[in-house]
């Protein structure tokens, strides 16, 4: 009698059919996919060269319009001051009040350009910090005597708050003074007449790991409309407004051009309610250098 063969049993390892097809379905998706994601990947190369080209060719068409707007009105402002100092003539009171409109009108012009082309260069990181330790009451107190008169014509009270412990910082006394007078020009722009508004400063000291350990705070308080929670932190970027009472005709570059200066120190700059119900903007400065890691 013949026995019939028997099958050969399969081997494990080999995949059967349907597992081969599957398998073969599943390895053309995978190439499919990473021919789509390679494809992906060089049109966002592409695109962010494009915007890094985009930006810069911004940046300088910005330097340029500005320059050449601002020596025209360099040459207006002058015959301005010429005519206002009654150089070549007397002048009667309306001609008077036209040109006084027409030169504050220019002076807010020239301060918009100034305004742009410096959020321009800090935005492309050109500006050139010279920071060392130095003294900050007469960087304080030259911004109080420059907006103290306004701050008076407007029957504010313009006062101090200095910490004898926070009397230095590692700054660049330039740079911070042009951070202040914003902050305080804009408290004197906003804030209610009659008002007060103070700079105060204070130490501070950070937990012992870390890289700084001693810092110096800087505020401005005033008592007009503050702002909402929620858009207080929308107030540092640019072309942001604070609001319609906040609203000085300017397009909201300078609190951004304070934040990047401020951060550029290594500090951080916030803004808060003040005990009035107004504004409190705050930034700090480094008292000392940072620690170096080991």
């Amino acid at each position: 009698m013949t026995l019939p063969l028997a099958s050969p049993r399969p081997d494990p390892s080999e995949p059967e059919p349907r597992d081969e097809a599957r398998l073969q379905r599943v390895e053309a998706e995978l190439l499919a996919a990473s021919q789509e994601l390679s494809g992906l990947h060089r049109e966002l190369e592409t695109l962010r060269e494009r915007v890094r080209l985009d930006a810069a060719q911004r940046a300088e068409l910005i330097d340029v319009v500005s320059h050449e707007l601002r020596t025209p009105l360099t040459v207006i402002g002058g015959y301005h001051r010429l005519l206002l100092g009654e150089q070549v003539g007397p002048l009667n009171d309306q001609q008077r009040k036209f040109l006084e409109e027409s030169h504050r009108s220019c002076r807010r012009l020239d301060a918009f350009l100034a305004e742009l082309l410096a959020a321009s260069h800090t935005a492309r990181g050109h500006e050139v910090l010279e920071i060392g330790r130095a003294p900050l009451a007469p960087v304080i107190e030259s911004v109080a005597a420059m907006f103290g008169p306004l701050a008076a014509e407007r029957g504010m009270r313009l006062s101090l708050a200095l910490d004898p412990a926070a009397g230095e910082a590692r700054f660049d006394p330039a740079r911070i003074e042009q951070v202040l007078a914003n902050l305080v020009g804009n408290a004197v722009k906003f804030a209610d007449a009659r008002g007060a508004i103070e700079i105060a400063t204070r130490a501070l000291s950070a937990p012992g790991d870390a890289r700084v350990r001693r810092w110096v705070e800087i505020s401005v308080s005033d008592g007009g409309p503050g702002v909402a929670p929620e858009h207080r932190e929308r107030v540092f970027e640019p072309y942001v407004q604070l609001g319609e009472r906040r609203s000085g005709g300017g397009v909201g570059l300078g609190l951004a051009i304070c934040r990047r200066l401020v951060e550029a120190h290594g500090g951080e700059i916030s803004l808060a309610e003040s005990e009035g119900g107004g504004c409190r903007f705050a930034f700090t400065l480094p008292a000392e250098p940072p620690v170096e890691r080991t």
